[in-house]
């Protein structure tokens, strides 16, 4: 990968992030909440590996995964934050969910292969069981909407991070695929999504 892209990808990771940020009208709830979502996946390690791993698996599933599955990631991580009865107070939170699981239903259409549909049905199960879990820790002091926005800012830098890690790594890795495919038990296993 060239260096001219990998400035490209991070100067869109940062302009991803900062944008919602600027947005906000600075208070002192505003950023108890911003900074608690921000902070809450970079506390855990599993679920930071985790969300590096999904855009590291779309940049090797192929193009339109490569940005279709952090999408479907983070639609999923919404609609389980959106369901919990922390969020339910609000009255248009059912709009926010229709909009979410109409594109998440228009990303799953796109699908091509079987490896990508897998990939997109693994990924989303667990997303969904994040945006539960982040949702259930939101702390007293934290407004729940401003939880959710800075806890999607990191999760979209984390995702967007993992993307351009595989698009830096990806010709190592499929040469290590090449090596690992003429295992007899491997390449069975791939038989099955290919």
């Amino acid at each position: 990968m060239n260096s001219k892209r990998f400035v490209g990808i991070f100067a869109a990771i940062f302009l991803t992030a900062a944008i919602p940020l600027m947005l906000v009208q600075p208070s002192g709830v505003a950023s108890a909440g911003l900074s608690a979502g921000f902070v809450a996946p970079l506390n855990n390690v599993y679920h930071l590996v985790l969300m590096m791993l999904v855009g590291l698996a779309g940049t090797l599933i192929g193009r339109a995964a490569c940005v279709m599955l952090p999408i479907c990631f983070m639609l999923m991580m919404l609609i389980g934050s959106s369901l919990t009865p922390v969020f339910q107070q609000y009255p248009l939170i059912h709009f926010l969910l229709l909009g979410e699981i109409l594109l998440f239903a228009i990303a799953v259409s796109v699908v091509g292969s079987r490896v990508y549909l897998v990939s997109v049905i693994f990924a989303s199960a667990i997303a969904y069981e994040l945006g539960t879990f982040y949702a259930k820790q939101i702390p007293d002091i934290a407004p729940p909407l401003y939880f959710l926005l800075g806890n999607q800012v990191c999760v979209v830098l984390l995702l967007a991070t993992g993307v351009s890690l595989g698009y830096s790594i990806a010709p190592e890795i499929k040469i290590i695929f090449q090596k690992f495919r003429h295992i007899p038990s491997v390449s069975a296993f791939i038989a099955l999504f290919f």
